[in-house]
C-alpha cells in the first residue's frame, strides 16, 4: 500500500500553481532582461554602489536570483500547507491518516514529491538563466557556470527553508500562524540584504558575514568559488533538510489529531 501510496503522490506532484510559477518566473526573468539596460544609467549606479555590481548582466541576475528563490519558496510554502495545516484546521486530517499508512509514510510521501518537484523547477529555471542572458543580453560578462551553480544554490535555500517550515508548520492550528512563519522565514533570509544596502558599515569589519549573509548579492561576489563550494552546500543542505524532515516525522507521531 505504501507503495502504491508514494507512486500516486509522485504522479500528482505536478500541480497547476507550479506551472503558473514556472511560467511566471521565465516571463519575468525575460522582462528583467529586456527592461533593465534601457534603463537611465542612475539606476546602474545605484546597484554598482548598493550591491557591488559591475555591469548590467549582474544587475540582472542579481534580480533573476532573487526571483528564483522567491518563486521556489513560496510555491513550497503553498504545498506544505496541503500536508498539515489546511487538513487540520478543515477537520478531514483524520481521515488522512485512517489510511492503512503510518504517519511517516503519510508525512514522506507527501513532503518528498514536492521537494523534487521544486528541485526539479529549481534546476531548469538555473539552466535557462545563463542561455537567456546569452540570447538577450551577449555573453561578454556572463559567467555561465557560476550562473547555474547560483541558481542551484537559491534553490538549495529555499529547499531547507522549506524543510524547515515543514516541522514550524507540525506545531501550527491556523493557516494565518502558518503563513505568518512563511513570512518571518523569507524575511529573515533576505534581512541581511535590506541592511547592507540601508547600512553598509554594519558589514564594514565583517567581509566574511557579509560574504555569507547577504543573498543573493553574495552570489555574484563569490561567482568564481561557487563551483568548489558546491559540492559542501550540497552535504549541508541534504544533512540540514534530513534531520528537519526526521524532526518532522518525530512530531508527527506525537500529535492528538483528535
Amino acid at each position: 500500500m505504501s507503495l502504491t501510496y508514494a507512486k500516486q503522490e509522485l504522479r500528482s506532484a505536478f500541480r497547476l500553481h507550479h506551472l503558473l510559477i514556472l511560467l511566471g518566473a521565465v516571463a519575468g526573468s525575460i522582462a528583467t532582461s529586456l527592461l533593465l539596460p534601457g534603463m537611465p544609467e542612475t539606476i546602474f549606479r545605484f546597484f554598482k554602489k548598493v550591491f557591488l555590481l559591475q555591469n548590467w548582466t549582474e544587475v540582472i541576475l542579481i534580480n533573476d536570483f532573487m526571483g528564483l528563490f522567491y518563486g521556489l519558496f513560496w510555491m513550497g510554502v503553498i504545498d506544505l500547507l496541503r500536508v498539515y495545516v489546511l487538513p487540520k484546521e478543515e477537520g478531514y486530517l483524520s481521515l488522512l491518516l485512517a489510511k492503512p499508512l503510518s504517519r511517516n509514510q503519510y508525512l514522506f510521501g507527501k513532503v518528498l514529491p514536492m521537494f523534487a518537484v521544486i528541485l526539479v523547477i529549481g534546476l531548469t529555471l538555473s539552466l535557462f538563466l545563463p542561455a537567456k542572458i546569452a540570447v538577450l543580453n551577449g555573453a561578454a560578462d556572463l559567467h555561465v557556470t557560476g550562473v547555474i551553480v547560483a541558481g542551484i544554490v537559491c534553490t538549495l535555500l529555499a529547499l531547507i527553508l522549506l524543510a524547515l517550515l515543514n516541522l514550524v508548520f507540525l506545531f501550527a492550528q491556523e493557516t494565518y500562524y502558518a503563513v505568518l512563519w512563511a513570512f518571518l522565514s523569507f524575511a529573515l533570509a533576505i534581512l541581511p540584504s535590506g541592511v547592507f544596502m540601508y547600512r553598509p558599515d554594519v558589514y564594514q569589519t565583517q567581509p566574511t558575514l557579509r560574504t555569507l549573509l547577504v543573498f543573493p548579492g553574495n552570489l555574484l561576489w563569490a561567482s568564481n568559488d561557487l563551483p568548489s563550494l558546491l559540492p559542501y552546500l550540497l552535504l549541508i543542505v541534504g544533512c540540514g533538510s534530513t534531520l528537519l524532515l526526521l524532526g518532522s516525522s518525530w512530531r508527527l507521531k506525537r500529535i492528538d489529531i483528535q
